[in-house]
């Protein structure tokens, strides 16, 4: 993105089989600083789906995805994030 935007943000992703994936989306509008949390989900499907993770209202230029384990180990399978306007 040129300029900050909003949208929703969309990840495909998928989990390998018998672990749960914890995701985390941030969002920053400038520089590369301020990180805010918008969504923590669970990938739990083996199979390649979207997920609408956040609706961001304010503009943001960068986006970070974080797999995390909370005890249920990760295995977390990205193929991309799409915002919509």
């Amino acid at each position: 993105m040129d300029a900050p935007a909003g949208g929703t943000i969309k990840i495909h992703a998928s989990s390998h089989q018998g672990y749960l994936s914890d995701l985390y989306v941030y969002v920053a509008a400038d520089d590369n600083f301020n990180w805010i949390q918008v969504a923590q989900i669970r990938i739990t499907s083996q199979y390649l789906q979207f997920y609408s993770v956040a609706t961001v209202h304010s503009g943001f230029l960068y986006i970070a995805v974080a797999g995390y384990d909370s005890g249920f180990s990760v295995k977390l399978h990205l193929d991309n994030v799409n915002v919509s306007v």
